[in-house]
This record gives C-alpha cells, sequence and structure tokens, in this order.
C-alpha cells in the first residue's frame, strides 16, 4: 500500500476511534484524557451535555437527555447529481470536474471522471458540490460506498452529496454516516437494480448533541482531517 493511504487510513481510524467515544460509546475515559489536551473539553458544560448521567430512551435508541432525534434532511443539503446529455457536444469537455459513481470507491476523491461545461451544468440535474463534501454511492455495484471530496466537483445521479447546512461539520457529517451506512443500504429498494431513494436519505433519522459539543468534537478532528487532505 502506498505510504501516504497507509498514514491516511491510520489518521481516519483516529478520527473514528475519536467519534465512537464520544457519539456512540459515550465513553468518560476518553474524554478526561483528551480533556488534558484540548481546553474546550475541560467545560464542565461540555462535558455535562456530552457524559451526563441522565439518558433518555428514543426511537433509535438511548441518547443523552440534552440531544435530540432529528432528520438528515433538515441539517444537510442532500444533493443528488445528474447526467448531462451525452448527444449534446457543448456540454462535455469543459472545465467543471464531474464524476461517476466509481470514484466513490477512492478512499478519498481527488481526481474527475470527466469534464463538463457550464451549459451541462445549467442544462442537467447535476450539481456543484464543495470540497469536504461527504458522498454516498445509491445505487448499482457501488451502493453503499461513501468517500469525500478533496475538491469542487459535480457528480452523476447515483451519488448523493451531504452538505451541513446549520450546526453540523463536514467531518462530524462523514463519521456519523460511517457508523450509520449499513442503516441507509437496509432500505435499499428495487429489483435487479437496487438503489437508496434520496428521500430515504432525507427522513434518515440520527442523535443531534448540542452545538459546543459538536465544536468541541471538531477541534479535535479538524486537525486530523486536514493531515488526511495534505497526504491525498
Amino acid at each position: 500500500m502506498d505510504l501516504r493511504l497507509s498514514l491516511s487510513n491510520n489518521l481516519e481510524k483516529l478520527a473514528d476511534a475519536y467519534f465512537r467515544a464520544w457519539f456512540i460509546d459515550y465513553n468518560v475515559t476518553s474524554s478526561l484524557i483528551i480533556g488534558e489536551q484540548h481546553s474546550s473539553i475541560k467545560n464542565s458544560d461540555v462535558s455535562r451535555e456530552l457524559f451526563g448521567e441522565s439518558f433518555k430512551e428514543t426511537e433509535i435508541g438511548n441518547i443523552p437527555n440534552s440531544w435530540e432525534v432529528e432528520t438528515l434532511g433538515d441539517y444537510c443539503d442532500v444533493l443528488l447529481g445528474g447526467t448531462p446529455s451525452r448527444s449534446n457536444p457543448s456540454y462535455w469537455n469543459g472545465d467543471i470536474p464531474w464524476i461517476n459513481s466509481g470514484k466513490v470507491n477512492d478512499f478519498r476523491i481527488t481526481t474527475a471522471s470527466e469534464w463538463i461545461t457550464q451549459k451541462g451544468l445549467q442544462g442537467s440535474s447535476t450539481k456543484v458540490m464543495p470540497k469536504g463534501t461527504t458522498v454516498l454511492a445509491i445505487t448499482g455495484a457501488t451502493l453503499g460506498q461513501y468517500s469525500r471530496l478533496e475538491f469542487e466537483c459535480c457528480a452523476n445521479q447515483s451519488v448523493i452529496g451531504l452538505v451541513p447546512k446549520t450546526k453540523l461539520t463536514n467531518n462530524f457529517v462523514y463519521l456519523s454516516l460511517k457508523h450509520d451506512i449499513n442503516q441507509l443500504v437496509d432500505k435499499q429498494t428495487g429489483g435487479a437494480q437496487q438503489h437508496i431513494n434520496r428521500n430515504d436519505v432525507v427522513t434518515f433519522k440520527f442523535a443531534l448533541p448540542p452545538e459546543e459539543v459538536i465544536q468541541a468534537f471538531e477541534e479535535i478532528v479538524a486537525p486530523i482531517f486536514d493531515a488526511i487532505s495534505e497526504l491525498s
């Protein structure tokens, strides 16, 4: 394996371990260890919000009392891609990067599949997805694969992009999807060609921590993801 990819994988495992400790296992010990190095975690309000002794039962399991069950579409733009018409030459070989769902197999997406023109963008349902967007393949052989964009680009109709609107961050969304992907894949429909409907992503329910908890978590994982971007 390429050394940079190996380092990137190890860094992502570290970020994933932090996410699991905070948002899956509610591990107090991890919080205390992290708090020695990150001033924001020492704030008693953040610790209490994250690791409070009081939990409540919800439709998605037990979560801390201060958290809420929300739908993904309320906190992310769920962007479904599209493909400009191949029969119109003016739509292709431009300067706007565009990817197909095969690219979602990559650990990080760093290159375009093809390039489209401004006319192709305006004349189709494809959309520009910002750098850092979490992308999900929703059909075919790549169904359930996910990755992150390391540059701004468009995608085809077999790819959904998740762009945080408020409170959430790209890093939180990516790690959250990584842990919830099996639940989304279970919603697949169709006969010979299985797929995940965009509406299933929009209405997918998740546990939303208080904003200060997400920001404290971001302080820890942002440098990790920045390092992965540099390696990519």
